[in-house]
């Protein structure tokens, strides 16, 4: 294992970071369920030998994060067994820091051990194995991935102007690639600013169609809590703009190829696509 931190975020609540060399929180041998997710096939059987795959889902993830808890005196040790049983007594995320920076955060909720196994000197400290069962199987990154697309401008030049970007990777309006590095799909979030008379964004060939967007106008789109939201700047509902077919696109994993086609685009015209890197094993 690498010497890396596990948090567990309680943001109301408080933080408690587990290391390998901790003086308060330790990390322990014996984690497990931090790779594959559990998986359940279905299979549709007929009169003939064997069975035909129907699909495949995986489902919550189970992790074992066993842990100890240091202290000088025994009321040490209960404080903070108190604290760590504060964060964990509600939903709360377990996020993994890597020693480049990067961080990775899965959804949690307390399921079993804690209880406190008292080694031979409980005044020094407390062996605590817990379980936790994540709803979500995958880790996404708390960094969005950034693909920017906007009208450029007809001087100085295609040089001078790639040279002004911030952002990356970013293209006229049409056809790109997106670059998922991630080892499953990941919800794409937009940014729309218009004005436009009408929007179409399709990656992978699935996509939706928005209406007239006024100058100065910007919408936003994102998954939130298994539901899509359509909201202007004010955070008014702008469902309404969306054709009836409309199925907000997911990033493959890898390369996939990117549509967006916006009528009547001005140099104010800006379609931001965000998305994070989503991994299905994260060895810490």
């Amino acid at each position: 294992m690498v010497n890396a931190s596990v948090r567990l975020v309680a943001p109301s609540r408080g933080t408690i970071v587990l290391r390998y060399d901790a003086l308060n929180y330790l990390r322990m041998p014996g984690a497990s369920g931090w790779g594959l997710a559990p998986v359940v096939n279905q299979f549709f059987e007929g009169a003939g030998d064997g069975a035909q795959l129907r699909g495949q889902r995986r489902t919550i993830r189970s992790l074992r994060l066993p842990m100890g808890v240091f202290g000088s005196s025994p009321q040490q040790i209960e404080n903070r067994l108190r604290a760590w049983a504060r964060v964990v007594r509600e939903p709360f995320r377990i996020v993994v820091d890597y020693p480049n920076g990067d961080q990775f955060s899965i959804p949690a909720v307390y399921d079993s051990g804690g209880s406190g196994a008292y080694t031979d000197s409980p005044t020094d400290w407390a062996e605590m194995p817990v379980t936790f069962k994540c709803e979500d199987p995958f880790w996404t990154s708390t960094a969005l991935r950034e693909f920017v697309v906007e009208q450029a401008p007809p001087s100085p030049g295609l040089l001078p102007w790639l040279s002004l970007m911030t952002v990356s990777p970013s293209g006229a309006f049409g056809q790109g690639e997106l670059t998922n590095p991630g080892d499953v799909e990941s919800p794409a979030q937009w940014i729309i600013t218009g004005p436009a008379e009408s929007v179409s964004i399709d990656i992978a060939g699935i996509g939706f169609t928005l209406g007239a967007i006024a100058a100065g106008e910007v919408i936003r789109i994102r998954k939130e809590n298994r539901h899509w939201s359509v909201v202007d700047q004010n955070g008014t509902n702008r469902y309404g703009l969306t054709n009836t077919t409309a199925v907000f696109p997911y990033v493959p994993a890898g390369t996939s190829s990117i549509t967006i086609d916006v009528v009547g685009a001005t140099s104010e015209t800006k379609v931001v696509c965000l998305y994070p890197e989503r991994r299905e094993i994260v060895y810490r």
